[in-house]
């Protein structure tokens, strides 16, 4: 099941729950952990880069007065690094020095406007989402790789040229509020996170590719 079939069959599942559920209004404050999960590795004219898994962090203020009417803006970030690779064009022995790989350890930064869907049945509260934002990528440090049979060492690393990169995300997602206390619960989410490769390296290139990361997140809320 794709997270398109995902998301419409829970906000199907929430508009048949409206009648029978209250709407109680709750503006809240979130702080949780979670997952970016990549699940792309962008291939384009022989580049490939792939995203690496990381843990990250995440802040929520979302307001909700009515089970149509909510929004949230959020702000995380996590470890963000990228792995290039691209096949060497001149093999032979009188080829340059070229490059063939390059690593970027970075952090990114995720700032979102989303509208939240939910209703309220007693100690739970289902919700689904959608929005927008930016990605901020920060390379912290580069590595490039190059060959050739003609230098000496035939391998070499040298510190590869970075920059940072903004790039606009989409976001979807749906999970569950629980009430453990008047004021404070826990939050369990999928946030599906749709953006550009980030080009953070000129050594070897980027793909430019639509990328993926998928996150499950749990964390507590409280709310005033």
């Amino acid at each position: 099941m794709t997270m398109k079939s995902i998301i419409t069959l829970f906000v199907t599942a929430l508009a048949a729950a409206i009648p029978l559920c209250a709407s109680a209004a709750q503006t809240d404050v979130a702080l949780s952990a979670y997952g970016a999960l990549n699940t792309t590795t962008n291939t384009s004219n022989g580049l490939t880069q792939t995203p690496a898994n990381s843990i990250g962090g995440m802040i929520e203020l979302r307001h909700i007065s009515k089970p149509w009417i909510g929004y949230e803006a959020s702000y995380s970030m996590n470890r963000a690094n990228q792995s290039y690779s691209n096949p060497i064009a001149c093999p032979g022995a009188s080829c340059p020095l070229s490059p063939y790989s390059a690593s970027v350890s970075a952090n990114a930064s995720e700032i979102t406007g989303d509208w939240v869907f939910s209703v309220k049945t007693k100690r739970f509260r289902p919700f689904a989402l959608a929005g927008a934002g930016v990605i901020l990528n920060t390379p912290t440090k580069g590595t490039v790789y190059s060959y050739s049979l003609a230098a000496n060492p035939a391998f070499q690393s040298t510190t590869a040229p970075t920059s940072s990169a903004t790039k606009p995300v989409l976001v979807l997602g749906f999970g569950l509020d629980w009430s453990i206390f008047p004021h404070l619960g826990l939050r369990f989410q999928y946030r599906d996170n749709l953006y550009t490769a980030p080009a953070l390296t000129t050594a070897i290139g980027s793909t430019n590719a639509l990328s993926e990361t998928q996150g499950p997140v749990i964390g507590a809320y409280y709310s005033f």
